[in-house]
């Protein structure tokens, strides 16, 4: 007989805040706890921008799990030692930071005007069809509970992500809280350290001092910025130092060449590349080592590398699946493949314009 069926049945056992079990006969099996992977798991203190992986921009997915472990007195629980203990059911919420500590007067706006919590759920092998999105529903929109359950007293939660059509109240703070309910019904709870859900990139600019003309083999700049729907630039987060390529457009890379620092050689031809810093970034001492009349050059804005999607499609795959994506998905279905911007110069004689 497992465990959780003698808590059930036993007429003696009882509960303390914080939880502690005992079993009928009166031996104690001690405080139940989650306890966070602390390197996977938000950290204590939000990190720099460029090094985010918890603090994500909206509608990104959070390219790492979040991992907990169910212990009793600071040992992991499992199926061998605690029977069903170690595969109970559990959900996970979203909460505003200050809602969360209960500070008087705070209000969660993130959610109230429409804020999703999601997750992309993995298939069980590589080739697998069964992934797919999953977000909170009705009045528990930043709840998910859909097939969640300990593994042998292990809590993992891939894919998660923060969804709104719009991005009004960001930046917003929030915790993950993990819920774990007991045979008995009641429950154990733990939030992890605060993330940032933070303004999306939207596109990118070539900035108006792009040059009207320059002359082969001598250095020019070419400026752009990183810029939210309303295109203001993306000053903070991790968006705002996300890197840039610029290129040569593909019908033109057989009949001129590029020069310039960080040179990058491929199929697609040589691709300069460079971190933004506050929404901005400035590629210099470019050269054009040949003359030609006509030019366009290509900047692309790289999304963050993410190890936990499948594919590339994923996103897609959800804007296919939930209606209510509204406008963002033009532009963050771009921007998870490739936000590129390209602008041409042409000119006579020596120069390329």
């Amino acid at each position: 007989m497992g465990i959780s069926r003698l808590i059930l049945h036993c007429r003696n056992c009882f509960l303390l805040s914080p939880i502690t079990l005992f079993l009928f006969f009166g031996e104690s099996l001690g405080e139940m706890s989650i306890v966070f992977n602390t390197t996977y798991s938000p950290p204590i203190k939000i990190a720099e921008d460029s090094e985010k992986v918890y603090s994500v921009p909206q509608n990104q997915i959070i390219k790492r799990p979040i991992v907990a472990t169910l212990e009793i007195d600071g040992v992991r629980v499992t199926a061998e030692r605690h029977g069903e203990l170690a595969s109970l059911p559990f959900t996970v919420e979203s909460v505003d930071f200050d809602v969360y500590r209960k500070i008087s007067g705070s209000v969660d706006q993130w959610k109230k005007d429409g804020g999703v919590l999601c997750q992309w759920k993995y298939g069980r092998g590589p080739e697998s069809d069964d992934s797919k999105y999953v977000c909170g529903e009705n009045e528990r929109t930043t709840t998910l509970t859909k097939d969640l359950r300990v593994d042998n007293g292990a809590l993992s939660l891939e894919g998660l992500f923060h969804y709104h059509s719009s991005i009004h109240n960001l930046p917003a703070k929030r915790v993950f809280k993990i819920t774990v309910t007991l045979p008995n019904s009641t429950t154990v709870e733990k939030a992890t350290n605060p993330v940032l859900v933070e303004i999306p990139a939207w596109t990118i600019q070539f900035s108006e001092e792009f040059p009207s003309k320059v002359v082969a083999n001598n250095s020019f700049n070419i400026s752009l910025k990183i810029v939210d729907i309303n295109k203001n630039i993306v000053t903070s987060g991790l968006d705002s130092t996300a890197i840039v390529s610029l290129k040569i457009s593909s019908e033109f890379q057989t009949q001129v060449k590029m020069t310039g620092p960080r040179l990058i050689s491929g199929d697609g031809g040589v691709t300069i590349e460079k971190r933004a810093s506050t929404g901005e970034v400035t590629f210099s001492n470019i050269k054009i080592l040949d003359a030609h009349p006509v030019l366009k050059f290509i900047a692309t804005l790289m999304k963050p590398e993410d190890t936990w999607v499948k594919s590339l499609n994923a996103y897609g795959q959800f804007h296919d699946g939930v209606r209510w994506w509204n406008q963002i998905c033009r532009s963050r279905c771009c921007f998870f493949t490739k936000i590129q911007s390209h602008r041409g110069i042409k000119g006579k004689g020596q120069h390329c314009f």
